[in-house]
């Protein structure tokens, strides 16, 4: 969606009227207003909030129904309702601005003032109603770097999904998980015939939900995976996806 709107934004203005009157006008969503009589941007996120109220109680009429504010959530029922009503509707996610936060004129982000949450694929794939997490089964390791302070045990799984088109099928390696607890790595750590750490053999094969935040376009893998768990009542059988829809996920 972004894609298409910088493209039609970078059109000469006639080409782009004639999309939007064709297709659906833009609307433009106002967040922020850093300007209002005086400099607000020494003020904290709140009180700029209650400016563009103003803002747009004395201006809005003039600009129709092509300018809106974003509602304030004040609770979390407020503001989980709000970003899945965001995601129902095709969109990537939401930005959490810290309402105490001044205007940061830095080029770095300020975390303490405003977050991306942005969709993972469990959500994209939980409103296909295809799945809550996807399902991987593990297919090798690294061990952990020599700096950490698990050096010596297993630091990431390799797990994979079984792909499916009308090609055929194959066996994918989806992610590449670090988030280990320590005692499962200790668990699944044992020393191999040539005296070094490897995984266990009975570890090979194991299903593990993943999830991630988005496909990556060169490696087909998840994007800052996570480990959330091991199923045992999954096999290998229940790790396969349809490849074009998962490739539907790439940013």
């Amino acid at each position: 969606m972004l894609q298409a709107v910088a493209a039609v934004l970078a059109l000469n203005t006639e080409d782009s009227l004639k999309i939007q009157a064709t297709e659906g006008h833009f609307v433009l969503n106002v967040f922020d207003i850093l300007f209002f009589g005086k400099s607000l941007m020494n003020k904290p996120y709140s009180e700029r909030y209650d400016y563009l109220m103003q803002f747009y109680s004395q201006y809005g009429v003039l600009f129709g129904d092509i300018l809106s504010i974003p509602p304030r959530c004040t609770d979390s029922a407020q503001k989980k309702d709000f970003y899945s009503g965001i995601l129902a509707r095709g969109g990537e996610g939401v930005v959490a601005k810290n309402i105490h936060s001044l205007y940061n004129t830095s080029q770095n982000r300020d975390k303490n003032g405003w977050v991306k949450i942005k969709r993972s694929v469990s959500e994209s794939l939980n409103s296909a109603g295809l799945a809550d997490s996807i399902d991987a089964f593990i297919t090798g390791y690294d061990l952990a770097d020599e700096e950490k302070s698990w050096n010596g045990l297993i630091g990431s799984l390799e797990v994979s999904v079984t792909l499916l088109s009308p090609e055929g099928e194959h066996d994918h390696v989806i992610a590449r998980v670090a988030n280990i607890p320590l005692d499962i790595r200790k668990e699944m750590t044992m020393i191999g015939p040539d005296g070094k750490p490897c995984l266990k053999p009975e570890y090979y094969g194991r299903v593990v939900e993943v999830d991630g935040q988005a496909m990556s376009a060169r490696a087909f893998r998840l994007t800052h995976p996570r480990l959330l768990g091991f199923r045992p009542d999954r096999t290998k059988m229940d790790c396969q996806y349809d490849e074009e829809y998962l490739r539907s996920l790439i940013l």
